[in-house]
């Protein structure tokens, strides 16, 4: 039904007078706004031109299916809109940082009420028993051992410090598959090196200094120096020292990550690179570093987990 108000004023859709539209019908040439707009064999026409052609034109109105999509998005709850925002493939919130922390503290927590069980089960131990049990060296970067000991204790927050300070800046310079390549290849590698000197695997020590390393390394193709890198790095080392810290795994990072980065920056801008290229060589790096691991713990003898 035309609204005489709309007939009035050509800016406005005559069906809808609150919707403003540009778009004319090829028929009679009244505005329509994309709900009104029904696709013909030329143009768009109004409803009313649709019926006078006696259904020899498809009703297929141009904007409904993107109104009633954008009106579902409206109707979402608040905090689902918040969601579905930040895993948006073009959001540049650090959702993975945020995923890992948040996965770590819960395994954290959980293992205060479980004896340890996510430690026993995820984390990389120098013991003959978990000799195959290669995942360890994925997961081990979201465990830490649920003990309450002053250094223990402080070990972890410093950790989960540093990692909340560092990683959100390595995602959003990395983007999210870099960033997630060059922090398993700092987590796996460090994790393989503890094995192989002898000590437990745990924590975001290794990849933090995969981290890193590969800002570093970033920071060097682009001519920067990255002094600021090496004094937190040797921080880092410093407070590991103190508090009994693993230093097996923080080179083991630094090298992993370092590579990873390196890798990418050379291969993945190559205009004769396939797109493969890079990840199949981080993951032999991450092979040859099981791999080495593996050797090591099928050369000692059986041990308790974690012993």
């Amino acid at each position: 039904m035309t609204d005489p108000q709309a007939a009035a004023d050509p800016s406005v859709c005559y069906r809808h007078p609150d919707r403003q539209s540009w778009v004319l019908c090829q028929r009679c040439g009244r505005t329509i706004c994309p709900e009104c707009q029904i696709l013909a064999p030329v143009g768009v026409q109004c409803p009313e031109c649709v019926r006078e052609a006696g259904g020899s034109v498809k009703w297929q109105p141009t904007g409904g299916s993107s109104l009633q999509k954008a009106a579902r998005r409206r109707s979402r709850p608040r905090w689902v809109q918040n969601t579905l925002g930040l895993l948006h493939p073009d959001s540049n919130a650090p959702v993975l940082t945020y995923g890992i922390l948040g996965a770590s503290v819960l395994f954290w927590l959980i293992g205060f009420f479980t004896a340890n069980l996510p430690a026993t089960f995820l984390a990389a131990f120098p013991a003959k028993e978990i000799a195959w049990q290669v995942w360890r060296y994925f997961t081990s970067v979201l465990i830490f051992p649920a003990i309450l000991d002053f250094r223990v204790v402080l070990s972890f927050l410093l950790s989960c410090v540093f990692f909340f300070l560092i990683a959100p800046s390595a995602e959003r310079s990395f983007g999210r598959s870099r960033f997630l390549l060059v922090f398993a290849s700092g987590a796996v590698v460090g994790s393989a090196a503890s094995v192989v000197f002898g000590y437990d695997g745990y924590g975001f020590s290794g990849a933090l200094f995969g981290l890193l390393a590969g800002f570093f390394i970033v920071q060097r193709s682009m001519g920067g120096v990255g002094t600021q890198l090496l004094i937190i790095v040797a921080l880092n080392v410093v407070i590991s020292i103190a508090l009994g810290g693993n230093l097996a795994m923080l080179f083991g990072g630094l090298i992993g990550g370092g590579l990873a980065a390196f890798i990418i920056g050379r291969f993945e801008y190559r205009a004769r690179s396939k797109p493969s290229t890079p990840i199949a060589l981080i993951i032999a790096i991450w092979v040859v570093a099981i791999a080495a691991a593996t050797v090591r713990l099928l050369a000692i003898a059986p041990a308790g987990v974690g012993g």
